[in-house]
């Protein structure tokens, strides 16, 4: 039986991560599908078991420094900063409403203001954080594999 599951069931295929005869993937691209999958081999260890290499072994390794890379750039630039830079506002603008409850004309401001402030404060912050996150990357990580 075939150990593989998810859109690559079979090792002939124009499917998109689907592997070929030769260990690659059948669209000619170094691509793992969403299942995880990878082409199956005999296990050295001798237990009957099957094993499922995760990367195929047509993927060089400049691929997994670009996707290695691509995480951390995307982990730090689109997920991490904006969402500390984004939760400070809001905390600080949380904190300015409520320690002035009678100059703030409505509740309804008091709840509000705070996130127009975190939503205002997007497109403010996205292009300075993405070329500090460059600029960090290739002074740090970069240097390591480049």
């Amino acid at each position: 039986p075939d150990v593989r599951s998810g859109p690559a069931t079979t090792t002939k295929g124009a499917k998109a991560g689907a592997w070929d005869e030769q260990g690659g993937d059948a669209s000619g691209k170094c691509e793992a599908n969403a299942s995880g999958g990878g082409e199956p081999r005999d296990d050295k260890r001798g237990d009957g078991h099957r094993v499922v290499d995760l990367i195929p072994p047509s993927c060089s390794s400049s691929s997994l420094k670009a996707a290695g890379d691509t995480l951390v750039w995307q982990g730090l630039a689109s997920v991490a900063l904006p969402g500390i830079a984004i939760n400070r506002a809001v905390w600080a603008s949380q904190r300015l409403m409520g320690e002035r409850p009678g100059k703030v004309a409505s509740q309804a401001l008091r709840r509000w203001a705070p996130t127009a402030v975190g939503l205002a404060l997007i497109p403010i912050i996205v292009h300075p954080i993405d070329k500090g996150v460059t600029v960090f990357m290739d002074a740090t990580l970069r240097k390591y594999y480049d």
